[in-house]
């Protein structure tokens, strides 16, 4: 009977104690939710990227950010990453110290008191690493060739993976021309450009080739050469180009360039043509033929500077001694550019070419009139030379 009493006494106290309701609270809490940003590459080595947390589990959003690596899965624990603030919502994160040409793997995480979260996984390689070159650039034909001037280029093809900070040609008399001598500027960056070259001397050969400068150093296209044509008026050859050879011209040849060079001022403003004794040694007019006037003049007149033939034949000027009495169509030739070439009267002057025993052709620089004048009269005398 007393055990009866003791086993039910504790089949009591194990119902009350199994009964008793629990103080300790229960927790429905849970890690956040969110999703990963895609990845937007800056460069080869730093990238933009970021998350959304939609919730926060129900507990406070304590750390946030993207955390990456080479391998899949990347953690907070095992990675890189970011610390971009707390709380739910838009996050935005910049990664830097990435390696060039790598896969990296990347996802948003979101921690609260209940442990961590992650977003899903992002995939992506950064770009190799473009070691810059010097650039590429060609030169383009040389066109609109004139007596001072003329148009060039080129084509920057390539910046050679750097900023293209000038871009021109450079030119000059000699093979090789670099940018340390004379050349242009065109801007900037790759394409097409168009030069134009200008201050030119006449009648002389040119170099030139495009060139283009960056980071790394200046480029050259291919050389090009070109000579600049004779200009009236211009000084050359001891004194003043004051015609051009034409096709129907004495001596013109299509390969080379010929013409008349004026001295720069008159050699005598009176004396006689010539001697007396001319019988028609100097009868041709046309362009070329003066030297071979003067020549006759000469040798039939003898050697001396009190006549015109004789002066111009004994003249020294601009280190040339070639000098002549133009033919009556050179004295015209003159007279077509004698306000280019400069220092002419308004009188009289003669020509080499005799009309007669005792007259050769004149002409008269106030109104261009041709004529023919006693050989005993004193006229103007200008000399010529050929080029």
């Amino acid at each position: 009977m007393r055990n009866l009493v003791v086993l039910s006494v504790c089949l009591l106290i194990f119902s009350l104690s199994c009964g008793k309701k629990s103080n300790s609270p229960v927790s429905n809490n849970a890690v956040p939710t969110l999703t990963t940003d895609t990845v937007m590459l800056v460069n080869s080595t730093s990238l933009i990227c970021g998350g959304n947390i939609t919730s926060d589990g129900g507990a406070a959003v304590s750390g946030r950010g993207v955390c990456w690596s080479t391998s899949h899965l990347p953690t907070t624990a095992l990675a890189t990453r970011t610390s971009d603030g707390s709380g739910t919502g838009v996050f935005t994160s910049n990664v830097s110290g990435l390696i060039s040409g790598t896969t990296y793997y990347l996802r948003a995480y979101a921690i609260n008191s209940q442990g961590t979260a992650y977003g899903n996984e992002q995939v992506f390689t950064t770009p190799a690493q473009v070691i810059p070159t010097a650039p590429v650039v060609t030169t383009s034909p040389v066109t609109d060739v004139a007596g001072y001037t003329a148009y060039c280029g080129g084509v920057v093809v390539s910046g050679g993976g750097a900023v293209v900070s000038a871009r021109g040609v450079c030119y000059g008399t000699s093979p090789g021309p670099t940018i340390l001598g004379t050349r242009t500027s065109n801007g900037y960056d790759t394409g097409s450009f168009t030069s134009y070259i200008s201050s030119l001397n006449t009648g002389t050969k040119y170099y030139v080739r495009a060139y283009a400068t960056n980071s790394i150093g200046t480029a050259y296209g291919a050389e090009f050469t070109f000579t600049t044509l004779y200009a009236i008026g211009t000084s050359y050859g001891g004194g003043i180009i004051a015609y051009v050879f034409q096709q129907t011209d004495h001596g013109y040849n299509p390969n080379v360039v010929h013409g008349l060079i004026a001295a720069p001022s008159d050699q005598s403003t009176g004396l006689p043509w010539g001697c007396m004794r001319s019988t028609f040694v100097a009868l041709s007019s046309g362009v070329g033929y003066g030297q071979d006037n003067t020549t006759g003049i000469v040798n039939l007149c003898g050697a001396g500077v009190d006549y015109a033939a004789g002066l111009c034949d004994n003249l020294v000027l601009g280190g040339y001694s070639d000098w002549f009495l133009p033919s009556v169509n050179e004295l015209d030739m003159l007279y077509q550019s004698h306000i280019i070439v400069g220092g002419f009267a308004n009188d009289f002057y003669w020509s080499s070419t005799e009309t007669s025993y005792g007259y050769a052709y004149v002409q008269n620089f106030a109104d261009g009139t041709q004529g023919q004048g006693l050989k005993s009269n004193t006229n103007h005398v200008r000399a010529i030379r050929y080029f």
